[in-house]
């Protein structure tokens, strides 16, 4: 009884000295922060924010992890899912329509790596977050340098850093469609200011544990993240030294924050893919049964059957022993006969059955089969809901699959990055859905009814024109014809009385009238000639 009381109180003591060495490191944390605060106050320069400040942040009170989970490990927690990242890994390249999948949205990614010049081509570009702000020469200046830090995954070159953000861009979609995870080391400089990003294999980034949350000692911010090889601890990592995301996340306590795969999703359909790949791969290859026999029917000597099936063989035969047929001979009158055992592989439909598990995996990746050259249709027909090219399903499926995974990268980097450099700018993916420039004519031409061409410009970022008739600039007049014969009649109404008021004015203006008639000497000479006597 004695030691049992004993081991007792020996385990309090260990867990009060636990927890007292815990409260001191969060109070020497909280000391070192006010300190900070007060030295940025001396010198002038802004607080830290509240994220980083212990004091001000508040926790939810909530649980996002099972506790009861036997998923943990020594600081970090597994995936709770039979099927470990190497694993999908290994399933990603052994099945080709996922492999194609996965190339495809690769190439379609990676044609957004480089900085656009035109909103509807594909790019990116940085713009102010603010879309009704115009941005400053400086801040112009600004986001042309947060985009040269995008392409060159870092704002300083460092010869070790290999990757361009076109080669980041296709890692990273290639784990998110594999793990549905992705990761980047963020890199800063003594200051603390984002200096550079790297590509972390997201299959070795784990959620550390809360007993591994304060084992650093060189910062005051909680360890998040550790990255696992061969089940030992290789690195730990606080939320602002790595971003992690999952593009399909769960509020299930049980998935302890990670995603789910699409291949977790099509085990069932990619098991069943790969058994009737490999049979009908072993019907060429380890098939026993002849295709028939070949019947002889006569008397032949030994010499002449050995003969024979030397040359059948030499002749005939394939790799591996294939198509060998078994020759027999018999004795009644003479003649030959083939009797075939093999019947066509078409009518077990092995056919539908694989265009099944393909459209199905299609599905499930937000793809067509047409974009990875598969027929939409059913086996031996065109499908009467789609032209035969498929060109609209293709579309569709940019739409529901390519679209989706731009917004996913798009907000993965505004959230971890162009945020922690400034967050008045956002990276935004251009070109995703081009304009269609007949529709864009067309809607235009409407537009001009009630909307001035100067109006359209400057909503396109394009200088105003001028073309005045009188003082009425045309293209700030909207292109309707009611409203611009309104317009003119006012405008003739206008002139018309300027012009009158003028007259009258001139009119106005005239010396006065002093009674004499400028004819009347003319008149009053004539009438004299008439009335001489000479003339009469």
């Amino acid at each position: 009884m004695t030691d049992t009381s004993n081991l007792i109180k020996q385990n309090i003591k260990a867990e009060l000295a636990l927890q007292n060495e815990s409260l001191l490191l969060k109070s020497a944390a909280i000391s070192n922060q006010i300190k900070t605060i007060e030295e940025q106050a001396r010198a002038g320069t802004e607080l830290v924010s509240v994220y980083l400040d212990p004091i001000a942040r508040t926790n939810p009170f909530g649980s996002q992890f099972d506790p009861y989970m036997n998923q943990q490990m020594p600081g970090y927690t597994n995936k709770p899912s039979q099927m470990s990242f190497k694993l999908l890994r290994s399933i990603a390249k052994k099945t080709e329509p996922v492999s194609a999948i996965i190339k495809l949205r690769t190439n379609q990614v990676g044609a957004f790596s480089h900085i656009s010049d035109d909103i509807n081509k594909p790019g990116f570009r940085v713009m102010l977050t603010d879309k009704a702000a115009k941005p400053t020469p400086e801040e112009i200046e600004e986001m042309k340098m947060i985009e040269q830090f995008m392409l060159n995954t870092g704002f300083e070159h460092n010869p070790d850093r290999s990757d361009n953000f076109e080669s980041v861009q296709r890692k990273l979609v290639k784990d998110r469609l594999t793990l549905d995870a992705i990761s980047l080391q963020l890199v800063a400089n003594k200051r603390g200011e984002l200096s550079e990003f790297w590509v972390m294999d997201a299959g070795t980034i784990a959620f550390a544990t809360e007993d591994y949350m304060y084992a650093r000692r060189d910062t005051y911010q909680p360890i998040k993240f550790v990255q696992v090889s061969n089940g030992q601890v290789m690195g730990e990592f606080t939320a602002l030294e790595l971003a992690y995301g999952v593009a399909n996340p769960s509020s299930e306590i049980s998935s302890l924050g990670y995603g789910e795969s699409e291949l977790e999703l099509l085990i069932e359909v990619i098991t069943s893919y790969l058994f009737s790949r490999d049979y009908n791969k072993s019907f060429f290859t380890k098939n026993s049964v002849p295709a028939g026999i070949l019947s002889l029917t006569g008397k032949y000597r030994t010499e002449e059957l050995d003969m024979f099936k030397r040359q059948w063989a030499a002749q005939v035969q394939g790799v591996n022993n294939a198509w060998r047929v078994p020759i027999m001979a018999s004795e009644d009158g003479k003649s030959v006969d083939f009797k075939t055992f093999k019947t066509s592989n078409k009518e077990a439909e092995f056919q539908k059955w694989m265009d099944f598990l393909i459209k199905i995996t299609a599905a499930v990746y937000q793809t067509s089969p047409e974009e990875i050259n598969f027929s939409m249709g059913s086996a031996g027909g065109d499908s009467p809901m789609i032209a035969k090219e498929g060109g609209q399903a293709i579309l569709a499926s940019k739409d529901r699959g390519l679209v989706p995974l731009l917004r996913f990268l798009q907000n993965f980097y505004n959230s971890n990055i162009i945020r922690r450099i400034n967050p008045k700018y956002k990276f935004v993916f251009t070109g995703v859905e081009p304009k269609d420039q007949e529709k864009d004519i067309d809607l235009t031409v409407k537009k001009k009814f009630f909307t001035t061409v100067n109006e359209i410009r400057a909503a396109e970022d394009r200088p105003g024109l001028t073309l005045m008739v009188g003082d009425i600039n045309i293209f700030d007049m909207p292109d309707n014809p009611t409203v611009l014969n309104m317009v003119m009649a006012l405008k003739q109404a206008t002139d018309l009385e300027k012009q009158t008021a003028a007259a009258n004015a001139q009119q106005g203006t005239q010396p006065m009238d002093d009674g004499t008639d400028e004819n009347s000497s003319e008149d009053q000479g004539i009438e004299e000639d008439l009335d001489s006597p000479e003339e009469v």
